[in-house]
Order: structure tokens, then sequence, then C-alpha cells
């Protein structure tokens, strides 16, 4: 239509391209729509998800056994989750987060081991977020377990990237600086698989914001965007460490 997207996640499985997207639409904002398109970018399916239900921006968006959760946020307490089924049809609502799971958006989340795992800031106002929260989920998508796995001084920004390497059994995230709210370094976080931090390291200078990573074989992509450009690395999968 005539209206500019906001934010959008994307996810590929059993053949087709599954794309997320917020716009501002006639309110306060965000109607949620999600996209499937075939593997020749054919579109399968467009169908509106939510209608004026602020907000809708950096939303997540992870798979398990019993389909597709979509994540946006809700101010105060965490996530609204928007559960598909296996045909992508909407099944139901869940909200997680409150108490001392409060957290925010700028998240990501990864499918490992019958548990879906979830890592997000606790807030995203520029140079105030100190913490970084892991969640971890069940099937139905119900709230088991909490905890703060890293503390800074305000810096910790956007955790949108977040991977899991099976052959080493390690969590893989990348979050932005968040001491301006145009982004900053982009740094990686190594946690094992209890979620110990192993290592943390700033792998792009600059100022970047929403990065996005994915592993395919052997091969680990890490994206960001630059505002006018959008910076793409390819890592050969050796020991990360």
């Amino acid at each position: 239509g005539e209206q500019q997207i906001a934010d959008h996640v994307q996810l590929f499985e059993n053949g087709r391209h599954l794309i997320a997207f917020s716009i501002s639409g006639e309110g306060q904002g965000g109607d949620l729509f999600l996209l499937q398109l075939n593997t020749d970018l054919e579109r399968v399916a467009l169908d509106q998800l939510l209608n004026d239900d602020p907000p809708t921006n950096d939303m997540f968006m992870v798979s398990n056994d019993n389909g597709v959760g979509i994540g946006t946020f809700e101010p105060g307490v965490g996530h609204q989750i928007l559960a598909l089924d296996s045909d992508y049809e909407l099944k139901d609502t869940v909200t997680i987060g409150g108490g001392e799971a409060v957290h925010a958006n700028g998240a990501s989340g990864v499918y490992v081991d019958d548990r879906i795992h979830l890592l997000a800031p606790i807030t995203l106002a520029p140079a105030t977020n100190d913490r970084f929260i892991h969640l971890e989920i069940g099937g139905d998508w119900e709230l088991l377990d909490s905890e703060v796995v890293m503390r800074g001084n305000g810096e910790l920004g956007m955790v949108s990237a977040l991977t899991f390497l099976p052959e080493y059994r390690l969590f893989v995230a990348h979050y932005t600086d968040g001491m301006e709210d145009t982004g900053g370094d982009i740094t990686r976080l190594i946690f094992d698989e209890d979620w110990n931090l192993l290592d943390q390291r700033v792998v792009l200078e600059g100022v970047w914001s929403r990065p996005k990573s994915l592993l395919v074989n052997d091969r680990f992509y890490l994206c960001a965007d630059g505002g006018e450009a959008v910076r793409l690395h390819v890592y050969e999968l050796t020991d990360p460490l």
C-alpha cells in the first residue's frame, strides 16, 4: 500500500521465507503483517496479524516444534508472543515477562533442545541499559526461568543477533553499543550451554545497529545496519574461542 515499513524480521523454513513486518497504521501504530514467499520469491500469502496495536517495532521471530512465535514489545512487561501453528495461522497470544523477568524489545531467540532461549535487554533507552537477561521458554511459550547473564554500565544496546553453534554447544550473541540511539560498535558475546559468559569482544567499530546472525553449514554470517549501508561479515567456522 502507501505505508512505509518500520521494522521486519525474517525466518526461512519448510521452503518458505517468512517475513513479519510492521507499519505505523492509522492510530498510534502498529499494524503487523506476515508475508510468505516461496524459494522463487513469489508471494504465497500476506496476512495481517495485528491492527493498530502499538508498539510492534524491533520484533523477534523463532520457530519450534509447534510452529512459529513472533514477539512484539509489551512495555513494562516484556513481549507479546503471537503463536502460529505449523500452517502459520495465529492460534494463541501469550505474554512473557514481568517481575524479575521484565525486559525490552531489541531481543533475539533461538530454539535448542526443546527450549526457546531468548536474550533481551532491560531497556533500549540510550546510555541506560546495564543488563541482558536470558529467558528460557517452553514449547507453548510459557516462561520457565529467567536470569541476568550480562551486566554493564549503561552501554548495552540492542542484542538482536543470537545463534547456537551445535558442534561447540555455544550460544553466540551480538549487540550494539547503546550509548547513542543511532547505534555504536558491534560486540560479540559467547556463552556456554549453561549461559556462562566465556568471551566478549568488539568485532565491528563505528555507528551500527540491529545486528543479525545466521549459521549455514560451517559459515557464520553477521550483518548490521549502518543507516545508509549494511555491513555483512562471513566467517569460516573454526574454534570460536
